[in-house]
C-alpha cells in the first residue's frame, strides 16, 4: 500500500484497502474498508449472536488493528535499512524461529537461544538460506523491528488512518 491513491484489495489484510494522499498542513489520510464479517470473525451482524455492545468491541478492536498495520506499513516504506546495524550472527529460539542479529541484539537475547528440544525438518535448508543473508549483509531484525515501531510513533502525527467497516 503507498500513500499516493491506490485502491484494492490486500490479500494479506483480506480486505478492500482505499487509500487516499490528502495533505493539510502535511497530514496524509489513509483510508481502509473492512468488511463486518472481518471484525465478527466471518458472520454478519445478523449471524452473529452478539450484542451491540459486543460488536461495536470487536468493530473498534478491528479498528485499532488496521491503523496499527496501517501506520505499520507506511513505516516500512519510510524505513532506511541502510541506518540499521548489519546482522553477525543467527539467534535460534526453536528449531524454526531464527533472527540474524547485529552483535549489541545477540548479546542482549542469548539467554533465550534454542535447547535442541524441537525437530524441523527443513532445519538445513532454513540455516542455509540465512547463512546466505548474513553474507549479503542483511539488517539486524531486531533493530529492524524496533525502528519500525519508532517511525510508526512518529507516523502517528502525520498520517491519519480512517477504517470504515462496510456492512
Amino acid at each position: 500500500m503507498t500513500l499516493d491513491g491506490v485502491r484494492g484489495f490486500d490479500p494479506r489484510a483480506g480486505c478492500r484497502v482505499a487509500t487516499n494522499r490528502r495533505d493539510t498542513m502535511s497530514t496524509k489520510t489513509i483510508t481502509r474498508e473492512v468488511p463486518i464479517q472481518e471484525c465478527l470473525n466471518g458472520k454478519t451482524r445478523d449471524e452473529s449472536n452478539l450484542d451491540d455492545d459486543a460488536i461495536e468491541d470487536f468493530v473498534e478492536w478491528t479498528k485499532e488493528i488496521e491503523r496499527s498495520e496501517a501506520l505499520r506499513e507506511v513505516a516500512r516504506q519510510r524505513l532506511d535499512e541502510d541506518e540499521l546495524p548489519e546482522a553477525t550472527s543467527l539467534l535460534w529460539i526453536d528449531a524454526a524461529e531464527v533472527y540474524c542479529l547485529c552483535s549489541s541484539c545477540y548479546h542482549e537475547n542469548r539467554d533465550g537461544a534454542w535447547t535442541g528440544s524441537t525437530q524441523n525438518p527443513n532445519q538445513a535448508e532454513l540455516r542455509q538460506k540465512l547463512n546466505e543473508r548474513l553474507e549479503e549483509g542483511t539488517p539486524c531484525s531486531f533493530c529492524k523491528s524496533d525502528r519500525i515501531e519508532q517511525l510508526k510513533e512518529e507516523l502517528a502525527d502525520e498520517v491519519d488512518v480512517e477504517v470504515v467497516v462496510v456492512e
